[in-house]
């Protein structure tokens, strides 16, 4: 399980112009409640979250979880916006970040003028976004 902190790191991320949610699964939010009284803050299990999430993504803004979790639920988003070869991900951590298209090499059209660039573009912008090199 995730330590208390997460959730407190998290804050930064729930955006004002955005639906100002922060989700977590189960219990992981206690130590936070309160901190930020602008942020609507939610729990649920992941079966709630994923149908829920399939219904109204807009609800939603930052989620906290497990890597398990977190792997079940990134895979579904990314079926609601095209699949994995236009999703991109970025991992956030304490003493670093890496931002990376979630998809393969694709061998099996290489050479033949059919990939997908948007998945590495992305997770650029996020990279870029999170250093805070915006113009």
């Amino acid at each position: 399980m995730p330590r208390p902190i997460t959730a407190q790191w998290s804050l930064p991320y729930t955006r004002p112009t955005s639906c100002g949610c922060l989700t977590a699964f189960s219990s992981l939010l206690s130590g936070s409640r309160g901190e930020n009284p602008s942020i609507k803050y939610n729990e649920m299990y992941l079966d709630t979250l994923c149908l829920n999430m399939v219904q109204d993504p807009s609800k939603f803004d930052v989620l906290v979880m497990p890597n398990l979790y977190g792997d079940i639920l990134s895979d579904l988003c990314a079926g609601l916006v095209g699949g994995l070869g236009v999703t991109p991900s970025g991992n956030i951590g304490y003493d670093g970040a890496i931002f990376e298209s979630v998809h393969g090499t694709a061998p099996d059209i290489a050479g033949q003028n059919k990939a997908n660039p948007t998945a590495l573009l992305l997770s650029a912008v996020m990279m870029l976004r999170h250093m805070k090199l915006t113009d």
